[in-house]
């Protein structure tokens, strides 16, 4: 799915998950660069489930 297009959270909690997922690859790429950014890490680090 296009990042473009995705639909838009409208629940709180769905809310707080996409804020949390892309600070956290936000973290990793500062840290890591994009060699250190996977879904793995992404996740771990915004702590949801890689599945998210």
């Amino acid at each position: 799915m296009n990042v473009a297009t995705s639909p838009v959270p409208r629940q709180a909690r769905s809310i707080k998950t996409v804020e949390a997922i892309l600070d956290a690859a936000a973290r990793i790429l500062a840290d890591k660069a994009y060699e250190g950014l996977n879904t793995n890490t992404v996740a771990a680090e915004a702590s949801v489930n890689r599945q998210t």
